[in-house]
């Protein structure tokens, strides 16, 4: 891929002998892990609860003294909310133990292909699954396949593509559920990568069986790709992560994405001009329009003063940036500053 295409990509700092048996339970330290302690129906409730509209509560019957005779709804959903709270963090940390099995293999496999293999793993944070169960009206919360992900980011595509053989030739014990390539079939929105969602099974750990873990795997192409994503959408305040937000942006994103796939010489993203010189052409219009180049400058450099030294005692950030006169502003904010003004 030509300079054209380079000069509009951020740089982004990457986050993050063959054994079955890797995969197993026993590289797991002895400890206490949560383990599910309520049914799937009552799970499902808890998911239910999350979204449910929050009765409006009379503060002029509290000042009367007649809180719990005008706001008897309000408290109903208060007591009912905080059960669901309960339900949902156990049922988040029961994905602990199975999400170390699944990473352990996965780091290892990794490492085998790739020396310099990135892996990472996280539980779905309590924001991001109400999120998802907005997004998706009909999906129930037992049903979300990525309560629990780990990640792998190799060197190139091919590196993906052998770690898929490596999963697809082991003989493990957990069921793979669901296989889902972007790689063969990107998204429309630019989005590549390999997603596998695996149901744990153990003999010894019976507590945790049919628990879906999913393991995400990348190239550094298409790993800088889905950071850059997630980069812009929190600096612009849109969702472009799950394809919300401003046309412009989505569209610029799925050009990228394109770009890349042409890079990896891997399938076209669906709806992206097929032709090299076509696609250039109208990356640049939309980082022009959208001042692309000039905004990741300033977006990368309010977060490299975030991880320097100067941030050290530094507990949160205002973040202000001028594209126009070229200048960011960073005021930072101690916890001990704020309480005193």
């Amino acid at each position: 891929m030509g300079g054209a295409v380079d000069s509009l990509w951020p740089s982004v700092a990457l986050c993050a002998d063959r054994w079955d048996g890797c995969d197993d339970d026993l590289w797991l330290p002895e400890m206490d892990w949560a383990v599910p302690k309520h049914a799937k129906k009552r799970v499902n409730w808890g998911g239910k609860m999350l979204l449910a509209e929050v009765p409006p509560f009379d503060w002029s019957a509290a000042e009367r003294g007649e809180e719990h005779t005008g706001n008897d709804a309000h408290h109903a959903w208060a007591k009912d909310y905080f059960a669901a709270l309960d339900i949902i963090n156990n049922w988040r940390s029961s994905h602990n133990f199975p999400l170390n099995t699944f990473h352990i293999g996965l780091k290892r496999r990794a490492k085998i292909i790739d020396p310099k293999a990135i892996t990472a793993q996280r539980i779905k944070r309590l924001a991001s699954i109400e999120a998802k169960l907005r997004r998706f009206p009909t999906m129930t919360l037992s049903q979300m396949q990525d309560i629990g992900g780990c990640r792998a980011i190799v060197a190139t595509a091919q590196g993906v593509a052998k770690l898929c053989e490596s999963y697809a030739e082991s003989d493990l014990k957990h069921i793979l559920h669901e296989t889902d390539n972007y790689i063969d079939t990107p998204k429309d929105s630019g989005y590549r990568g390999v997603h596998l969602i695996y149901r744990y099974h153990s003999d010894r750990r019976q507590d945790y069986n049919s628990l879906k873990i999913e393991m995400q795997l990348r190239s550094q192409l298409q790993h800088a790709w889905a950071t850059a994503v997630e980069t812009v959408g929190a600096f612009v305040r849109q969702a472009l992560k799950s394809s919300v937000g401003e046309q412009e942006w989505l569209r610029f994103f799925a050009l990228m994405g394109a770009a890349l796939a042409f890079r990896e010489n891997t399938a076209p993203v669906p709806g992206t001009p097929s032709g090299y010189s076509e696609l250039v052409k109208e990356i640049r219009e939309h980082a022009k329009s959208l001042e692309v180049a000039s905004r990741l400058q300033a977006f990368g450099a309010a977060l490299q003063y975030y991880e320097s030294k100067q941030s050290k005692n530094t507990h949160y950030y205002l973040v202000e940036i001028s594209l126009n006169r070229a200048n960011r502003k960073r005021r930072p904010q101690s916890i001990w500053k704020s309480r005193k003004r």
